[in-house]
């Protein structure tokens, strides 16, 4: 039988070899998009702001380190501050510190901020100063603006036209202290508070049980189960480059007198219309959605976010300029400073508190480093 010896030419000889590689580029590509689509804190969409001083890395480090490393599994808290800085190192003007400004940065949840070198680091007043529209730029000094019409709790505004904003609190906030409700401690909380800052009472919220247990005597508000048992929790926190179990926040200096009773509120959580529970504190407010997964449920609202929209008019993902000086909208007026915080919480329970009975977990081991503070 004849044999067909004809030699391929080289033009045919040069397509098979780029057919060739073409596929073995493509295997390989295809290779590297399945590998690294399943790594994506190596890729990152644009870099996040370092810290800008260590000490506030320690403070974030101790609570939301471990709430960030995917080897300890799912805790059953959120973010106390946020994944990263959600700004530089800012300068702002400060008549008590050295050249009038004192170093701050912002996270979702608030602001740290440094006024006197060597000092710890404090927490910023943002609740406060958002309601009062007042920008606190000395112990007794303060620059007028008006209060953010931004929602408390959930989507943007824009799209949750029926959230109550910083706005509405000035009706049942300001003056501070103006009522000194009394206690309710075993009373079943179904109070509401609507965007125009009304506050009716709706039985259907019986139905999640959530009840009066505590009462803060300095500010005379009451608080229920689920956020004093939240400020009480002990989990793990990471401290002296261990992981602990302790508890977790220092409660008055992270997060300030309640300055609000608890309300609920109807708003849009992704697009989706949900019971949140809110209460109002001197520095951050605290959020119960009972219709999230037992892991999200209690969370912080981003008033970080809200202070750097309201002040700098940046939206998240945008920096403000690290030497910005924020433009007053009336003069800095002298004011009485706000009232302090007592030095011991004074928290009386009305009611038995549930006592957190989840046991310590093992001590995590071979857990890879987090990035360290440069």
């Amino acid at each position: 039988m004849a044999t067909n010896t004809t030699q391929p030419t080289p033009a045919a000889a040069h397509t098979g070899s780029r057919l060739l590689w073409s596929g073995i580029l493509f295997v390989m590509g295809l290779a590297g998009f399945v590998l690294f689509s399943n790594l994506p804190s190596l890729l990152p969409v644009q870099a996040q702001p370092d810290f800008a001083d260590e000490a506030m890395y320690q403070e974030w480090e101790r609570v939301d380190r471990p709430v960030a490393e995917d080897n300890l599994g799912p805790l059953p808290r959120s973010w106390t501050w946020g994944p990263h800085p959600l700004s530089d190192g800012l300068q702002e003007p400060f008549t008590e510190s050295p050249g009038g400004t004192r170093l701050v940065q912002y996270f979702d949840k608030g602001r740290m901020e440094i006024t006197l070198p060597g000092e710890p680091v404090s927490y910023g007043l943002l609740v406060n100063e958002m309601i009062q529209g007042r920008i606190q730029i000395g112990a007794d000094a303060f620059e007028e603006r008006e209060a953010p019409e931004i929602a408390l709790v959930g989507d943007p505004i824009e799209h949750n036209a029926n959230a109550p904003t910083y706005r509405s609190l000035q009706a049942v906030v300001l003056p501070l202290n103006r009522d000194r409700p009394p206690g309710r401690g075993g009373q079943v909380v179904i109070s509401m508070l609507d965007r125009e800052g009304n506050v009716v009472d709706n039985p259907d919220l019986a139905q999640y049980d959530i009840i009066y247990d505590a009462y803060e005597e300095d500010t005379g508000h009451n608080l229920p189960n689920v956020f004093s048992n939240y400020l009480s929790w002990y989990g793990m926190v990471y401290e002296n480059g261990v992981y602990t179990w302790e508890k977790v926040f220092e409660w008055e200096k992270l997060v300030g007198l309640p300055i609000s009773e608890p309300y609920w509120t109807r708003v849009k959580v992704g697009t989706v219309e949900k019971d949140v529970l809110f209460q109002v504190f001197q520095r951050r407010i605290l959020t119960y959605s009972p219709s999230e997964d037992v892991y999200s449920q209690l969370a912080m609202s981003n008033v970080g976010q809200h202070y750097l929209e309201w002040r700098y008019g940046v939206q998240p993902g945008e920096q403000p300029d690290p030497q910005a000086t924020p433009q007053p909208v009336g003069d800095a007026t002298e004011t009485p400073a706000l009232p302090e915080a007592s030095p011991e919480p004074t928290l009386t329970p009305d009611a038995p508190v549930v006592t957190p009975t989840r046991q310590p977990r093992p001590q995590p081991s071979n857990i890879p480093d987090l990035p360290t503070f440069p």
